[in-house]
């Protein structure tokens, strides 16, 4: 088997040929920094609700421990009072 090897000008010919017949797109540079601002805005903002939402789980959570302990506090003080009185 023999290999083909193609030369630099070959290469070079066939991407002038291709870029003939294709006629490659050449983006409005607005349009691509707009849209480049937007994307980075989205991303941005997607880590800003991740760590308000964490935020907002602990805040709960602390809120939801201070309620149990202080009803258990209640509980506890109204046992004791229950217990320690005559009968």
């Amino acid at each position: 088997m023999t290999e083909e090897t193609i030369s630099n000008q070959d290469l070079l010919d066939l991407e002038r040929s291709l870029r003939l017949k294709l006629h490659p797109v050449q983006p409005d540079q607005n349009f691509v920094s707009c849209l480049r601002k937007q994307l980075e805005q989205a991303s941005n903002h997607d880590a800003e609700h991740r760590l308000a939402m964490s935020f907002l789980t602990i805040a709960l959570g602390l809120v939801a421990g201070l309620v149990i302990f202080l009803l258990g506090q209640i509980l506890f003080r109204s046992k004791k009072k229950v217990g320690s009185q005559p009968n």
